[in-house]
Order: C-alpha cells, then structure tokens, then sequence
C-alpha cells in the first residue's frame, strides 16, 4: 500500500520529469532535430545524385546546370511563420509546465506539512533519478537519435518517379 509520502514522491517525480522532457526538446532537442532533418535530406540528395551520375553522367551534369539556373524561391515568409508558430507553442508548452509546476509542487508541499514527512529525502530521490533521466535522454538523443536513418532514399526515387510519370501522362494528353 502506497503512503502519503509515496504519492507525494510520484506526484513530484512525474512534475520533474514532464518539465525536464518538455526544457530538453526546446532546447536540445528540437536543434538535435534539425540537424538530423538536414543531415537526412542532404543523405537523400546524395544517394539520388549519386545513382543519377552511374546510370547517365551527361544527365546529372545537364540536371546540375539547370538546377543552378532556376531562381531560389524566397521562403523568407514560410520561415517568419513557422518560427512564430514555434514562439507560440514553445510559449504555450512552459506555460503550462509553469502551470504544473506551482500547483503540484504546492500539492506535495501541502502533503508534507498535513501527514507530516520530510520534503528533503523527496527531493534528493528525484532529483538523483532526474539525473539519470537526463543523462539517458541526452545520451541516447546525441549517440542514437541522431545517427538513426529514418528517410529512405529508394522510396524518395520511387515517390519523384511517380510524380514524374504523372507529370508526362499529363503532358501526353494535353499535345
């Protein structure tokens, strides 16, 4: 059977938990994630190209020239909008940890003075498994997350193959 201590241990744990998760992904993890997007949209590009130059070289060197000439599309709004939608998330997500924060820390406070128990050995607890909690989530996040492979390349060239084909029965028909 679970004492009151118990539960004012849970309830703080998981207050500590959910705040850690949700500072590490603004932070750490959300530039971690843009990096990874990157490094996997560079790896398909690559892996596309790459295929491109063994089965026709003097086409990769025509699809070169004419992908240098097409004018860069100003995303300078998309950008402006996806950062602010992040600003109002990013907001929104510690406001609520805010939120939990006050009234649950408040809630085990509470319980610490009404059954009578030391808020000391509470907090060493979590905070010593909060450390392994961080340590693990960041571990895994640098080591693992960010060298995992999740894009596909044959499916990028099967999905543009498609598109292509889609395109040109289109023309076909309009000639």
């Amino acid at each position: 059977m679970l004492t009151s201590k118990d539960v004012a241990s849970i309830i703080l744990h998981i207050i500590i938990i959910a705040t850690f998760i949700i500072i590490f992904f603004f932070t750490y993890g959300s530039k971690l994630e843009g990096q990874v997007v990157k490094q996997q949209m560079e790896y398909i590009v690559d892996d596309l190209v790459g295929d491109i130059k063994v089965v026709a070289p003097e086409a990769a060197e025509t699809l070169r020239k004419s992908l240098e000439q097409i004018p860069k599309p100003d995303l300078e709004e998309a950008d402006r909008l996806a950062e602010e939608n992040n600003s109002k998330l990013r907001k929104k997500a510690f406001i609520f940890i805010g939120i939990a924060l006050v009234v649950g820390c408040g809630i085990v406070y509470g319980m610490s003075k009404y059954f009578d128990f030391a808020l000391k050995d509470i907090i060493i607890a979590n905070v010593i498994s909060l450390i392994a909690v961080g340590l693990t989530y960041f571990l895994f996040s640098t080591f693992f997350i960010a060298s995992y492979r999740s894009a596909d390349p044959n499916f990028v060239k099967k999905s543009i193959l498609k598109s292509l084909q889609k395109v040109n029965t289109h023309t076909s028909y309009k000639n």
